[in-house]
């Protein structure tokens, strides 16, 4: 399948940038540009997110070789590769699956092992929002008070309503296909040969996705990962954002990997 990109930059070295589930490819676009001297950036929808096409099935390894495909039609034949959660996961699955296509990849607050299911009360919460009959979108948001208490994650969301063209609004996202999909995407990455290529997991230190068991299952499919932990929480490039700009933008520039900040998480 191949998928919406948007570009910014015009330097030759290519940087795939993935967003997390339920978002766009605008979500990085501050990444892109802070680096758009330095490389030509596509900000890419998944399938089922933003303006690529629906349909299933949703799983990693779907995401994965939809990413490839893009590239191959968009004639870049490698490049860098950033993915924050469900954009990291798919990142390492692309990875893993077509080494040959990536130079170096960084993953944001995901690991590689099993994910817990962070989405399913709010994907059924979304479900139920009456949206054709929605005035605008501040209507539906204290519909999702009970599922999602952070404001701004709420209003996050919703920038998935789209107006439409008989009145009231509909999901952008495939929201009926997530709910059928969403435990394929919780599965653990595996392959039976290792990335071997310069990689970085930046991890919020106050985040809990990637634990020390998650850590050491990641590190044995990526052994030239290195670990770097920010303050913040699982949006670590919302919360410490200046950071995160120049933690990759060092490290895409490094001739190797930058020495870890963090020490290994605990369990």
């Amino acid at each position: 399948m191949l998928l919406h990109v948007q570009r910014l930059g015009t330097a030759s070295q290519a940087l795939v940038c993935l967003h997390g589930f339920l978002g766009s490819g605008d979500n990085l676009w501050p990444l892109a540009d802070h680096l758009k001297t330095r490389r030509q950036s596509l900000l890419i929808d998944l399938r089922g997110h933003g303006r690529s096409p629906h349909g299933g099935p949703y799983t990693l390894g779907a995401f994965a070789d939809d990413v490839a495909e893009t590239l191959e039609a968009e004639g870049i034949a490698q490049a860098d590769l950033v993915g924050h959660s469900l954009g990291g996961k798919v990142a390492m699955a692309l990875a893993l699956r077509h080494p040959e296509r990536i130079r170096k990849l960084v993953v944001v607050d995901i690991s590689a092992g099993p994910s817990e299911s962070l989405f399913i009360g709010l994907l059924e919460a979304l479900a139920r929002i009456p949206v054709a009959s929605l005035r605008n979108r501040s209507e539906a948001e204290p519909l999702l008070q009970g599922a999602e208490p952070l404001l701004e994650t709420r209003r996050f969301l919703l920038k998935n309503l789209a107006p439409a063209p008989e009145g009231g609004f509909r999901w952008r996202m495939d929201l009926e296909g997530f709910r059928r999909d969403h435990d394929h995407l919780l599965e653990p990455l595996d392959a039976a040969l290792p990335f071997p290529g310069p990689a970085l997991l930046i991890k919020g230190s106050t985040s809990d996705q990637v634990h020390a068991q998650a850590w050491e299952y990641t590190h044995r499919l990526f052994p030239a990962m290195r670990l770097l932990e920010l303050p913040g929480g699982h949006w670590i490039h919302v919360d410490a954002r200046q950071a995160f700009l120049e933690s990759v933008g060092a490290f895409l520039e490094a001739e190797t990997p930058p020495p870890t900040h963090a020490a290994l998480p605990t369990a």
